[in-house]
């Protein structure tokens, strides 16, 4: 099973990484990002290490797991991105007068 997300966020630097590891803590299990990772410098397989605080089933209890996501951030331009998907209007709709149709996010 795969799930990709991409999220919008106007910055992110290094500071984030402890709450964002105290945010993941809060849902009952202790987690911990690869200590290198930099969101400057990082691209590709993130790891994460964790361990349920409370598992439903007793043999998952005071085990680690080693888990993880690839990782990839790039500046993002919404009127670049709209520009690139909008269709161009062809030679004939220029001759006629006919303009581009307006995409909305």
């Amino acid at each position: 099973m795969s799930l990709e997300m991409q999220v919008f966020a106007p910055s992110a630097d290094d500071s984030l990484i402890p709450r964002w590891v105290e945010r993941l803590n809060g849902l009952g299990m202790r987690c911990e990002i690869h200590p290198t990772f930099s969101f400057q410098t990082h691209t590709g397989f993130l790891p994460f290490k964790v361990e349920i605080e409370k598992p439903h089933h007793k043999e998952l209890l005071g085990r680690s797991f080693l888990t993880g996501f690839e990782f990839y951030m790039r500046e993002f331009d919404l009127a670049q991105e709209l520009d690139a998907v909008r269709p161009k209007p062809t030679f004939f709709d220029r001759l006629k007068g006919k303009k581009a149709e307006p995409l909305f996010f």
